[in-house]
């Protein structure tokens, strides 16, 4: 009896509230996207805003557009807008919303199977790299604010890495402990302690993705399938701070019937991420990320 009061108390109501509103907030989204996808005329860009760039894969292929969608949609719009795919027939039978994106604006580019690292390393080793570049999730639907608030804690920190969603790294004895203690990061203070999480979308100021053309192909060799890891790792050696925009990660809509295949992968990268750690992260990464630890601790 008592065990069943607790499950229906007033927190477990709380906890069912917010499912409902999360589940509804998904629904009016997916078909407000559905419908712009089929009826809108709109330019998917506009004015000199960041690059927004993003890839998707297999059966994603099929609903990608709702993620743009909701990009296009925004209270800010990119300055160019492009879907990087891999796979040579899907370049060469677009769905017809795809089609349709094209027409207002869209880019969809080949590029080679970089894995999730297609969101951001064809554009740097291959475009003229003079504004920010900006990464998105393939089953995400961003909210009308969120290339704003990107752009404007860039504007307010133009060196900084800056982000929606991020972790913060921590030792355990002078080695990094198990990525999945790492906590998700709840402050607004930039740090090389930061680690930018993609779902959440990423901006990358211009001086950055020289960085990242620099170190070049790296990552196929020591992390094929975690790009998060990497971009740190390479925001760590050359001094630029990750900062998140509100001291509260940001939670956004998926797309429905996207997780499946997306929740696989997320969690098999999870599992893996310890080993990526102790490839990426040597001793002198190791000592850097101690001095700066005990700087936000004092």
């Amino acid at each position: 009896m008592a065990g069943s009061l607790r499950r229906s108390g007033p927190a477990a109501q709380k906890k069912k509230q917010h499912r409902l509103v999360k589940r509804l907030s998904r629904l009016f989204w997916n078909v407000l996207f559905r419908a712009a996808s089929r009826l809108s005329s709109r330019p998917v860009c506009g004015g000199d805003g960041p690059v927004v760039s993003l890839t998707t894969y297999g059966t994603r292929l099929q609903q990608v557009h709702l993620a743009i969608e909701s990009v296009a949609w925004g209270r800010v719009r990119p300055g160019r807008l492009i879907l990087w795919l891999d796979e040579p027939a899907a370049l060469a039978a677009l769905p017809a919303s795809l089609i349709r994106l094209q027409a207002r604006g869209l880019e969809i580019l080949p590029c080679p199977d970089y894995g999730p690292h297609k969101k951001y390393f064809p554009f740097v080793s291959g475009e003229v790299l003079d504004r920010p570049l900006v990464t998105a999730d393939d089953d995400t639907l961003y909210p009308p604010g969120w290339l704003r608030d990107l752009l404007a804690a860039h504007r307010q920190t133009p060196d900084c890495v800056v982000a929606h969603k991020g972790k913060q790294v921590r030792l355990q004895a002078g080695q990094l402990a198990p990525y999945l203690d790492w906590p998700h990061y709840t402050g607004r203070e930039a740090s090389i302690c930061n680690v930018a999480v993609g779902a959440g979308g990423v901006l990358y100021p211009a001086p950055f993705l020289a960085v990242l053309k620099q170190a070049g192909e790296g990552f196929m060799q020591c992390c094929p399938a975690t790009d998060d890891l990497w971009l740190h790792l390479q925001a760590l050696r050359n001094g630029y701070r990750v900062r998140l925009i509100s001291a509260s990660p940001a939670h956004f809509p998926v797309i429905a019937g996207s997780q499946p295949a997306g929740l696989y992968r997320r969690l098999n990268r999870a599992g893996g991420n310890d080993a990526v750690i102790a490839r990426l992260y040597g001793p002198p990464e190791r000592a850097l990320l101690q001095a700066a630890l005990a700087r936000l601790a004092g």
